[in-house]
Order: C-alpha cells, then structure tokens, then sequence
C-alpha cells in the first residue's frame, strides 16, 4: 500500500507538472499540446486500465479544466463521461480525481447539461456508509466540496437541489482536504448570507461548522472569521442558547470566544 501509494503521489505530481505548462503557455498548449495530451487520457481511461493509470488521467484532465478554462470544454467528450461514473469508483484515489475533475469543471456554464449526474453521485459517495473509514475520508471530502460548488453553479439544472445541499451541509466541516477546505467553508457561508431557507432550518448544523473551523487557519480565512463574527452577533446569545439540539460545551466556550473577539473587534 505505501508504494502504491507513493506511485500515485508521483503520478499526481507529474499531473501537476502537465497543469503548470498549461497555465504558462496555455495557448502554445491549445494549439499544439492538447494532439498528444488527448491520447494520453484516452488510453488511461480505457477499459481495463488500472486504478492507477485512471487518477493519472483524471488529475490531467482536472488539470486541463483548471488552467484552460471554457477553452478545455472541447476536451469534455474524452473524459467528462469516466469523470462522472469515476466519482463512485471502489478506489479512493479515483474518487478523489473525479471529485476534483468535477470541481474544477463546474464554473463553466456548459457543465450544466452534466450537473444533475454529478450531484447525485456525489452525493451518494458522501452519503455512502463507507464514506469517513480511514483512507476514504480525503477522497469523500473532495466529493463534498465539489457536489456544494454544483449547487451553487447549477441549482437550476440540478433535480432536488436542496437534498443535496443538505448532504453537503452535513458533509462538513472538511478538515483533511486542507486544499479546498477554506473555500468551501467560505460557500457555505455565501449560502447563509444569502438567507437560504434550507440553512435557516438547520442553523444549529450549520453555526457547528463555523464554530469547529473559527480560527483555524488552514480551514479558514479572516474574511470567514470576521463573518463567523458577524453571524454570532447577528444570531444573539439568547436565540444561541435556545438552538436544538443543544451545543456541547466544546462549542459553548466556542461561542463565548468569537462573541468576545466580536465585542473587541468592534472596539477597534
């Protein structure tokens, strides 16, 4: 398993290597890259390939959406289809490199004809009773932040949009995926700010989230922190106290903590 395991830190090194040629010469890689770049995913993705040699060809593809942008969307047809059967995949590698390919894909608007797929599926592999044992928490994390970026960019195109908001909601707070964690926890509360009903029903959930992330540096930013403060205030102690199911005591200090660091931010 290690060496596996450092085979694939390899591979997803060398990945990165491919996505740092793309942003620096991104049209030289449009226009004469992507003829050598498209075989190499194909045949990485072909029936009966390794699990292995598939995250290789998913993190490139991931890749390729991140740095290209709308201009990647001619590259969809060769691994948009794999990308989404992969988020459910039996290797938490692959999980992990579709979740990302799906991610990175999602801002463009022509992902919307493949939103409504992802979502579920990701949604099932968050949901999936498996989904937080050791060596699958990392891959079901990914899959977390990508299905609340597909509610976000696509709640039209996406059937029960809310269920799988609350899957993501109760898929959080991400604190192994130290590369996505922030911005997600950031969307969540773009949600609240935008007063969605769903979040208002589970407020407690979703005051825990912020309460467990309040400060730390890799799951936050000061700009969350500073709207972790606002939102407290906002809240009240009172309506705080009455919230169910209770808070335990870890988050009651939690609470009386930013509620001072909000008290004497305003001081100054």
């Amino acid at each position: 398993d290690q060496r596996r395991d450092a085979d694939q830190l390899l591979r997803t090194s060398l990945a990165g290597v491919v996505g740092m040629l793309m942003e620096v010469h991104g049209p030289h890689f449009s226009q004469w890259g992507l003829q050598l770049f498209v075989p190499i995913v194909e045949d990485c993705l072909a029936h009966g390939r390794s699990a292995s040699d598939r995250c290789l060809a998913l993190h490139l593809a991931g890749d390729a959406v991140e740095k290209l942008g709308e201009e990647s969307v001619q590259l969809w047809p060769h691994f948009m289809a794999h990308a989404l059967d992969a988020i459910v995949d039996e290797d938490s590698w692959v999980r992990q490199a579709s979740a990302y390919a799906v991610l990175r894909s999602s801002p463009c608007p022509a992902f919307a004809e493949f939103a409504a797929a992802a979502a579920g599926r990701l949604a099932q592999a968050v949901s999936h009773p498996k989904a937080n044992h050791e060596g699958n928490k990392e891959a079901t994390e990914a899959a977390t932040a990508a299905l609340g970026r597909v509610c976000r960019q696509h709640a039209g195109s996406v059937s029960g949009v809310d269920a799988h908001l609350l899957v993501f909601l109760n898929g959080l707070p991400l604190v192994q995926d130290l590369e996505q964690a922030a911005s997600t926890h950031e969307l969540l509360m773009e949600f609240v700010r935008e007063s969605h009903p769903l979040l208002q029903e589970h407020a407690g959930k979703v005051c825990e989230v912020f309460l467990e992330i309040y400060g730390r540096e890799a799951l936050s930013s000061d700009t969350l922190n500073e709207a972790i403060r606002a939102l407290l205030l906002e809240i009240g102690e009172e309506r705080l106290r009455q919230m169910q199911p209770p808070f335990s005591e870890k988050h009651k200090k939690r609470i009386v903590k930013i509620l001072r660091d909000a008290r004497e931010s305003a001081l100054n």
